[in-house]
């Protein structure tokens, strides 16, 4: 459900254009992807919180995963990521958007049970990134990004989230 709406936006032509404008804002293909990732992360999870509704924190992490994929893909298609920098550019963008994700998702969004449940998931997924990388599909371990976001995501979320931005701050443009 939620990752098939995130990845029924970036596919689309808007959704296109927004990718491609948010890495030339940023300027560098992993922090744009990054901002996307947290972005769309936020919102699925208050959208899901509007309609009474609650998703497992297995199933955004899995979403963020799938969604940093067809983030890189159309990066890489637009000319805005070097193939040959691809993985560790996405590993990257993947930590760095959950970051941004734990930062901006509000009290209401995450109850204290779920923040924990992200920090065990975020543990067992740097775990596994450290041992070999986060395989892509049909893939097997590969060599882990050395990039680290500058504060982890389990960090961020132990932090006091930040209010509730109104919704026309939140929309995709």
């Amino acid at each position: 459900m939620a990752t098939g709406q995130m990845l029924q936006f970036v596919y689309s032509p808007k959704g296109t254009e927004a990718v491609v404008g948010y890495i030339e804002a940023a300027g560098d293909p992993g922090q744009g992807m990054a901002k996307m990732i947290g972005r769309l992360l936020v919102m699925t999870v208050q959208s899901a919180q509007m309609s009474g509704k609650r998703l497992p924190p297995e199933m955004i992490m899995q979403s963020g995963i799938e969604v940093s994929r067809a983030l890189s893909e159309v990066a890489q298609k637009s000319g805005l990521l070097d193939p040959a920098q691809e993985k560790k550019v996405t590993e990257s963008a993947f930590f760095d958007g959950l970051a941004l994700f734990a930062t901006e998702a509000s009290a209401e969004a995450l109850s204290d049970d779920e923040r924990k449940r992200y920090i065990k998931l975020l543990d067992v997924v740097e775990k596994i990134e450290s041992q070999g990388g986060i395989p892509g599909p049909g893939q097997g371990p590969q060599q882990g990004a050395q990039q680290r976001p500058q504060q982890r995501p389990q960090q961020r979320l132990q932090q006091e989230p930040q209010k509730p931005k109104a919704p026309d701050q939140e929309r995709m443009q």
